[in-house]
Parts: C-alpha cells; structure tokens; sequence
C-alpha cells in the first residue's frame, strides 16, 4: 500500500508539472534584445503568384513574424510592399506554413518578433536566393543559366 501510494504521488506530480508547463505564457523577446534571428526548419519556397505573373507585375514585400518558442509563426504583418496589396495575401500565407527551431532561456520559451523577410519578385531570369531572416528572397520566373 505505501508503494501504491508513492506511484500515484509520483504521478499527480508529473501531470501537475505538465500542466504548469503547457499553461505557462511565453516570455517576449525583441531583435533589439541582443538574440540571434530564431533558425528556419521549415521553408516551403517562395513561387510567383500567378496573378502578378500573368499581369507582369514586379515588386517586393517585406514581412514581420512573430514566431513562437516553439517555433510556430503566429503572427505575419505586411511592413512595406511595392505595388500594395498584389503579393501579401501569397506572402503571408506561404510563411504562415514556416516552421523554426525552438527558442527558449532559462527553460523558458521565447517568442521572437519581429523576424523580418522581404520577399523581391522580378519577371526575368535570375538566381533564386534563399537568405536567412532579414535578408532578402528573390523570387523569379526562370533560373539564370
């Protein structure tokens, strides 16, 4: 019988540190906050929207994540975009999908804003680039040769 307790004593300690984990809020952090950009795990490549593409229309976005500590985006906002309006609606719902490594200090989760992406989209050949936070993302009809 006091071995029978122990376990369930053993047990209602781990779901309760369980729960204290699953409920506890995500600390803030900032780019001004001295971390390194959280590291992309998922990247689905960026492809032309073919409205744009199909009304010849070129232009940039550039976006702010907030990616979760768990490494989730959970927030895209539109920071600038030339035309307005034509690629933001493709843009935030390709890096939606992204996914990040974990982020977390002193066993607590971190969430990271803004992770900043701008994404350039040019009718022509040229060389897809593929940056890390706050660089830039070219996106194109055909490769360069």
């Amino acid at each position: 019988m006091h071995m029978r307790g122990m376990s369930c004593l053993a047990v209602l300690l781990a779901s309760i540190s369980l729960l204290a984990c699953a409920t506890t809020p995500e600390r803030m952090e900032t780019a001004e906050d001295g971390l390194r950009p959280p590291r992309p795990r998922v990247r689905i490549p960026p492809t032309y929207p073919s409205r744009a593409l199909r009304d010849g229309v070129e232009g940039y976005i550039q976006v702010g994540l907030t990616v979760s500590g768990r490494g989730r985006v959970v927030d895209v906002e539109v920071l600038a975009a030339d035309p307005p309006g034509v690629f933001d609606r493709d843009v935030e719902r390709l890096v939606g999908k992204w996914e990040y490594e974990e982020t977390w200090i002193d066993g607590e989760f971190i969430t990271r804003a803004p992770v900043i992406v701008t994404f350039q989209f040019d009718i022509a050949p040229c060389s897809p680039k593929r940056g890390l936070d706050g660089e830039l993302l070219h996106v194109c009809t055909k490769r360069a040769r």
